[in-house]
Order: structure tokens, then C-alpha cells, then sequence
């Protein structure tokens, strides 16, 4: 069975070969969207990404501020990934 990640990368190396990909977090991968101004991006699960750097032994204020620092508004160029807050109950 392939990973989201395979999957992912199979259907946007046609759409955007240009697609960039956050390392370690392929657990956090719902699909792929689109900006107005772009092409096809990875959309990655905010709130999986958070419960990912738990599981990887921080805690989650830790998470929290790791995501915000390091990951929310990291650009990386025009392929850069696009991550999906959830709203919740």
C-alpha cells in the first residue's frame, strides 16, 4: 500500500513538478489545493502536524511554539506547501 506522500507526489509530479513537501510530516498530509495565483500545492493538517511533534516527545506548549516559529509562516518559495486549519466543534 503507498503512503500519502507516494500518492501525493505521483499525482502532483504531473500537476507541479514544482511541489515542495514538509520532511517528517507526511503523517500530517490531507491532499493537495490550489491558490488563486498557483499551481497545485500539498495541503498538510495543522492540527496533525502539532499532534506529530507530540508524539515525537514535546510537549505541547513545546508543539505549539515549534509550529509557530519554525513551520506556520515558513516560505520556502512558490511550491511551498499550504496547511489546513481546522475549524472545530
Amino acid at each position: 500500500m503507498r503512503s500519502p506522500r507516494d500518492e501525493l507526489e505521483e499525482i502532483l509530479e504531473e500537476l507541479n513538478p514544482g511541489a515542495l513537501y514538509m520532511d517528517g510530516f507526511d503523517g500530517a498530509i490531507v491532499g493537495y489545493g490550489q491558490i488563486a495565483t498557483g499551481e497545485p500545492l500539498a495541503v498538510y493538517d495543522e492540527d496533525m502536524i502539532i499532534e506529530i511533534l507530540v508524539n515525537e516527545g514535546l510537549s505541547e506548549e513545546e508543539a505549539l511554539d515549534h509550529y509557530g516559529f519554525n513551520i506556520q509562516g515558513a516560505y520556502v518559495g512558490p511550491g511551498t506547501p499550504i496547511i489546513l486549519k481546522r475549524l472545530h466543534e
